[in-house]
């Protein structure tokens, strides 16, 4: 048994709201006034300047994703569906290094050969920049694998 904070009561356990970071389990309004607070919020004008403000979000979404077409398209040359595609076909991983597209809080880059101008694949951030600073030179990524196995055998 519980009292409900709005209507004074005491009620079973059952008759209260749900509330997992309660001890009991319940939240410390019962069913009936919570519907009755949701109702009159969800009339309100409180609520109408809410509903708004989501409107606007997903408005702001929609130009994101119509940025980011535009994007793939000047500077690779591919549709947002074809990135999709690309990022499906590597199991929604970075090419090197594995991680996941739900791991990270950005979109993979489009790693792309800088002479020939041709895609490769998809790169977390960490990994587009590592072959940036290595001016996709082979030479210099070998090199660095050397010097980081000399340190490892000594450690």
């Amino acid at each position: 048994m519980k009292i409900c904070n709005k209507c004074g009561k005491e009620k079973e356990l059952d008759d209260f709201v749900k509330n997992k970071k309660s001890l009991d389990g319940t939240g410390n309004t019962c069913k009936i006034c919570y519907n009755e607070w949701y109702t009159n919020w969800y009339h309100s004008k409180n609520n109408a300047i809410k509903k708004k403000k989501y409107q606007d979000n997903l408005n702001k979404n929609a130009k994101r994703v119509s940025v980011r077409k535009f994007q793939l398209k000047k500077s690779f040359g591919i549709s947002l569906d074809e990135y999709d595609e690309m990022k499906t076909n590597q199991n929604n991983c970075c090419a090197i290094c594995g991680i996941s597209g739900d791991d990270i809080s950005k979109n993979f880059a489009v790693d792309h050969d800088h002479i020939t101008g041709s895609n490769r694949g998809l790169l977390c951030t960490n990994c587009n920049f590592l072959l940036g600073c290595a001016k996709d030179n082979i030479f210099i990524l070998i090199n660095a694998i050397q010097y980081l196995k000399t340190w490892e055998e000594e450690i």
